[in-house]
């Protein structure tokens, strides 16, 4: 029948689908940030009296969500500390280089939520999901760059 694309954000839930004839429907409902998925559900629901089918005829689906994103920009975080490969401790707050001073180091930390760099620890140790090491990385070539062969896939 076609493919879904739902965003739940902060404050609605999008979702669209797309049938095999090119048709496009919308929806958006309310998102519940107390219970993420009763929005999705809402939206698909929603989308799917919309289009006139089940959920059984969709192809594909695919579900994105700016909740965590919003909770950093609005600085609504838990304490948090972030672990990366090594050379990537600052990528968080380099981000996209959007910010209000770009070239001074000294600016304050924009990450909420506590996670400052004190909080953010690089290793040289490529490590698996549960943390445990698999490998040690090779030392750098020069001290200027800041990648390791943990840095690569």
């Amino acid at each position: 029948m076609g493919r879904i694309g739902i965003d739940v954000g902060g404050t609605f839930t999008d979702a669209v689908i797309v049938s095999d004839d090119g048709r496009v429907r919308i929806a958006m409902v309310r998102s519940t940030p107390e219970r993420i998925e009763a929005g999705f559900i809402d939206g698909l629901r929603l989308l799917l009296e919309r289009a006139g089918t089940v959920a059984a005829d969709v192809d594909h689906l695919a579900h994105g969500s700016t909740v965590a994103t919003n909770a950093i920009v609005q600085r609504r975080l838990a304490r948090t500390g972030l672990i990366t490969n090594d050379g990537f401790r600052d990528v968080l707050a380099i981000g996209t280089q959007m910010r209000r001073h770009v070239y001074d180091l000294w600016a304050p930390d924009p990450i909420g939520g506590g996670s400052g760099r004190k909080a953010r620890r690089s290793s040289r140790w490529r490590t698996a999901a549960s943390a445990v090491p698999l490998r040690r990385c090779a030392p750098r070539r020069s001290t200027r760059s800041p990648s390791c062969c943990c840095s690569r896939s």
